[in-house]
Formats: structure tokens, sequence, C-alpha cells
């Protein structure tokens, strides 16, 4: 399942645990064991596809942050550096975080 019919069934056991409430509530009762039990059984559903979705945006994460990275050549930023070429994006961006990371270690970038 991809993350919007895991949204959408996710939606759909919520919308039967509020029904399962309401009805309950509109009658002035609590729920009994069969109900109870229907709601923590939805309840568990809906956790386990919270998870689910977790764990797909989480590798959908990595895999973007792995493209980026793919685009980083350090020998090109290198001849880029030593040939006076202005640096792509992405070289720049790890340049500038290189230098932030030096400095919060109390070290000079300069070479």
């Amino acid at each position: 399942m991809n993350s919007i019919e895991l949204i959408d069934k996710r939606n759909q056991l919520k919308i039967q645990a509020e029904a399962l409430l309401s009805s309950a509530e509109k009658e002035s009762r609590k729920l009994n064991e069969d109900e109870m039990d229907r709601f923590e059984s939805l309840k568990k559903q809906m956790e386990d596809i919270d998870n689910e979705i977790k764990e797909l945006n989480d590798k959908l994460n990595k895999q973007k942050k792995e493209r980026k990275m793919e685009n980083f050549s350090l020998l090109k930023a290198i001849s880029d550096i030593a040939n006076n070429r202005q640096l792509d994006e992405r070289s720049q961006q790890l340049v500038n975080d290189g230098i932030a990371e030096m400095r919060k270690a109390g070290l000079s970038y300069s070479g």
C-alpha cells in the first residue's frame, strides 16, 4: 500500500471508532465489552498504520538524502576551487556546513 491508501484506511478506522464512541455517548452509557474490544482493535490497527506510514516516510527521506549525496563530487569541488570557478549549490552547501562544524569545534577552516 502507498501512503495515500494507508492514510485513507486510517481515516476510515478513525470514523468507525468515533461512531462507536458517539453511539454510546448518545445513549448516555459506557461501551460494553464487545464495543470496547472493537474500539481497542480499531485503535491497534490505527497505530499499526501510523507505524507503516512513518516507515514509508523514513524510507522516502533516506532515498532523497542518498540522491542528494550522489550529486556531490569531491574531485569536482576541488577542481572548481583550484580553477577559481564557482561551486554548484550542493558543493557550496557542504563547504558551508564544514565551515560551521569547524567553527563549532573552535578550529580554523582556512588552510
